[in-house]
């Protein structure tokens, strides 16, 4: 009995002892696993240590480009709002200038009216003196016969018969008729349609740019008629009528007009010449 007891008890010591080994060699495998694991759990954390510092640093760096970015949109900000003001002052300066621009047009054309009238009453008083001139002119005449009727009279010291009183009557009569002075020639309407209406430049004023012409309401001549400028055979331009009165007119060329040849004395014609 006592030796089944041994040798059951042996059995269970040499069973205990194999399945010792076999625990052995299976936690011994996975402490290897484990170890292997480890190291690569290890190696991972420094892996990600690595990408987290890198991620750190270039958060840092976004940090200081935003904080950058904030200053630039504040200036850019700042900048945008003196801008709007510039374009506001710039705004009104330009309604300013625009008035400024429409005034002094206004000027211009008031000037421009008195500067035609001006040259329409030069125009005037040269007929005026140019009659003046002829009236004179048949006066000394008329003072001339007079004195040589009356250096006559005195050297014969009688009185003249009836016959050399009707003579120099008739000598004087012709004479006083001269004082009336003849009219002022200006063109008329042409009677046939195909005759162009001509007449020509008085005052040419670069200035203003424009010129007078010596055609008129009598010569049937309105606002916005267009006439050719000639210097003598070579077409300068066409001119267009803005003012007219009795017997002058202004008017003024467009970009056409040869400006330059422009002078007092070249041909304007209506119509086709």
């Amino acid at each position: 009995m006592t030796a089944i007891i041994l040798v059951i008890l042996s059995i269970g010591l040499f069973i205990s002892k194999e399945t010792q080994k076999g625990l052995k060699k299976e936690t011994a495998v996975r402490l290897n696993v484990l170890r292997v694991s480890l190291n690569r759990l290890q190696d991972d954390f420094k892996s990600k240590e690595k990408l987290k510092n890198q991620f750190e640093k270039r958060l840092d760096e976004l940090s200081r480009e935003s904080a950058s970015l904030e200053v630039q949109i504040i200036q850019i900000e700042k900048i945008h709002d003196e801008s709007e003001q510039q374009l506001a002052a710039i705004g009104k300066d330009t309604i300013s200038s625009q008035q400024e621009i429409k005034d002094l047009l206004n000027q211009k054309k008031e000037l421009t009216e008195k500067i035609f009238s001006a040259s329409s009453e030069v125009f005037d008083l040269e007929n005026r003196l140019a009659i003046l001139k002829q009236s004179t002119t048949a006066l000394e005449r008329h003072l001339k016969k007079m004195m040589r009727i009356s250096v006559i009279k005195t050297e014969r010291k009688e009185v003249l018969p009836q016959k050399a009183i009707s003579s120099a009557k008739a000598e004087i009569e012709p004479a006083a008729t001269e004082v009336a002075p003849p009219a002022v020639s200006l063109p008329l309407i042409p009677s046939s349609k195909t005759t162009p209406l001509e007449g020509e430049v008085l005052v040419v004023n670069r200035e203003f740019n424009f010129i007078v012409i010596s055609l008129g309401k009598r010569n049937g001549l309105k606002e916005g008629d267009r006439l050719n400028v000639y210097d003598n055979d070579r077409l300068l331009g066409e001119v267009s009528v803005e003012t007219v009165r009795e017997n002058i007119s202004a008017a003024s060329g467009g970009k056409d007009l040869d400006a330059y040849r422009l002078r007092s004395g070249n041909k304007v014609y209506l119509g086709e010449v």
